[in-house]
């Protein structure tokens, strides 16, 4: 009987110090996870649904660094969530990184952000409902518009594009809406225009064009060639016709590179992984999503408006990728 009891508690013995071991082995485990926060835009962007493509990559083949998505008004509040360390990574149109490294307006000073990579390219889209009359910027003049969340990006771009074409919110009822909302508001005539933006092609507006009939106006080339020549992070750029339902003719309009950017203060070795990851699996990432098609290893390594991060240039040079000099 007591050498029952004597192998009774050797084996509960054993039991409770291999249960000790394995709890000790998980939150060892679950330390060595390291957790961001990224930065991204409206749902109904491109920018949400690429941080979690991203995101999912990172949890597939690198759980180590675990990615949490955050919708946010944006471009420039991204930035100012970067400076206060409300996020760990952000997306950026190439204009908000821009004046923020630089100190420019919006900003009071400057913001110190590292370039991750390039995404994708993202046209402005200025549409209107196709029997609304309006063909030009100057049919704008006394109608409503959607011109997007009041201090977003894409509302600074819009207020910048109208005045390079002639016009200023003096001379229409601008509305500080987000994206997700203009499509109700265009069927339901409460606006005559809405502004957006996104990489093609964007959820956003193949949901309008797939619920009533629509145009895209065209940003007149002289206004493309003053809004370039006062920011150098907006550039031509051209929609293919059919990549909306009823848009069978190309848009001229401007638009911007989308950059995953980070604070310098990001480790090196996160950085690395998470480039790393991506462009590793560059043909899954781009299966995320339409807008991503484009994506490669050119695209990746160019258009820097920031300073790369010593990670992504470990990797680039890792495998062989060449990558443009960010120049102020």
């Amino acid at each position: 009987m007591y050498r029952r009891n004597v192998s009774m508690l050797w084996i509960i013995s054993v039991l409770v110090l291999a249960l000790s071991l394995v709890s000790f082995q998980s939150v060892e485990s679950a330390d060595k996870v390291i957790q961001l926060i990224v930065g991204t835009a409206d749902i109904q962007g491109s920018f949400y649904p690429a941080g979690n493509a991203i995101s999912e990559l990172m949890r597939r083949y690198d759980p180590s660094v675990s990615l949490s998505v955050q919708a946010t008004a944006g471009g420039i509040e991204n930035a100012r969530l970067l400076a206060g360390k409300n996020v760990d990574i952000a997306f950026l149109p190439s204009d908000a990184l821009y004046q923020a490294v630089m100190g420019m307006k919006p900003f009071a000073k400057k913001i110190e952000i590292n370039q991750i990579m390039s995404i994708f390219i993202a046209p402005i889209k200025f549409v209107v409902l196709k029997n609304s009359g309006i063909k030009t910027f100057a049919d704008l003049k006394g109608k409503r518009v959607a011109v997007n969340e009041k201090g977003s990006t894409i509302e600074v771009r819009c207020r910048m594009l109208l005045e390079s074409c002639g016009l200023t919110y003096d001379d229409i009822k601008p509305l500080y809406v987000p994206t997700s909302q203009v499509g109700d508001m265009l069927i339901n005539r409460q606006i005559d225009m809405g502004v957006g933006a996104g990489a093609d092609p964007s959820a956003w507006l193949m949901d309008i064009s797939n619920r009533t009939n629509i145009e895209l106006l065209n940003v007149p080339e002289d206004g493309i060639a003053k809004t370039a020549k006062s920011d150098r992070t907006l550039f031509r750029q051209v929609i293919p016709a059919n990549t909306y339902k009823g848009v069978d003719k190309e848009n001229i309009t401007v638009g911007t590179t989308t950059v995953v950017g980070c604070a310098p203060g990001l480790p090196e070795d996160v950085v690395y992984r998470i480039t790393k990851t991506v462009l590793t699996h560059k043909d899954e990432f781009t299966s995320f999503l339409g807008a991503l098609k484009g994506f490669d290893n050119s695209v990746a390594a160019s258009k820097p408006f920031a300073p790369w991060h010593p990670g992504a240039i470990k990797y680039f040079k890792e495998a062989g990728i060449k990558y443009e000099e960010f120049k102020p």
